[in-house]
Formats: C-alpha cells, sequence, structure tokens
C-alpha cells in the first residue's frame, strides 16, 4: 500500500526538506518547491500561527588531510663560524 502524503498543518503550510542544502522550511501549499525536495510529516507553523524557522544542517568540518598556508621550515639552521 502506497505511503500516505503528508497534509498541510492547520494554517495551511507544510514542512519541506531541501535535499540539496539539508535545509528545512515551511512553506504555504501554493508555494511548495519543485525539485529536490521533500514534504515531511511534520508541523510547519508554531501554536500562534506563525511559519516555524528554517533549520539548516550543522556545518560540516574543515578537512584537516590537506595542509593550506604557508609552512614554516622547524629546522634551526647551524653555523659554526
Amino acid at each position: 500500500m502506497p505511503e500516505k502524503a503528508p497534509e498541510a498543518d492547520e494554517f495551511g503550510r507544510y514542512r519541506v526538506l531541501d535535499k540539496d542544502t539539508d535545509t528545512k522550511r515551511s512553506v504555504v501549499a501554493s508555494q511548495l518547491p519543485h525539485g529536490n525536495h521533500k514534504v515531511l510529516d511534520e508541523p510547519a507553523s508554531d501554536v500562534a500561527g506563525d511559519a516555524l524557522p528554517p533549520e539548516y544542517p550543522a556545518p560540516k568540518p574543515l578537512s584537516s588531510n590537506t595542509p593550506s598556508g604557508q609552512s614554516a621550515d622547524l629546522k634551526k639552521e647551524i653555523s659554526n663560524d
């Protein structure tokens, strides 16, 4: 049996996940985005009827495998004067 599609909340909004950016946001039914998104089965509005704010994914850590910038030569030059 196919999965039931999520319905709009009582204020006519859907909670949507943008699969490209992993950002969740609330949109009204007439503005449902086309493309790479998924309609979530989550509330899209708060108790006062305002749209929930966007939820952004946690930032990905910077790669520590590749050095960048300048590096100093830690060996001291010893001169025999």
